[in-house]
């Protein structure tokens, strides 16, 4: 009896952990707004935040991130304005 309560003290213990450690996936392309070309080497990140990504040799992205939306994505590469 005391192991199955320990168990499930434990079980309720981690819950608020699992629901808060979501994962959100952002995908998408980065191309030149002028020929339409792909981007390569472009950075993408969640504004304030440590992780980030880089564009693949089409300008694609994949970006998981456990910040909650609504989020600012910062898009950069060398030789380009803001």
């Amino acid at each position: 009896m005391k192991s199955m309560r320990k168990i499930f003290t434990l079980i309720a213990l981690m819950v608020p952990y699992f629901l808060h450690a979501q994962n959100f996936t952002v995908k998408g392309t980065v191309t030149d707004r002028d020929s339409h070309e792909p981007l390569i080497g472009v950075s993408i990140a969640v504004k304030d935040k440590l992780n980030g990504t880089v564009t693949d040799s089409k300008g694609n992205f994949t970006l998981i991130t456990a910040v909650n939306p609504p989020f600012t994505l910062v898009v950069s590469s060398i030789g380009f304005e803001k």
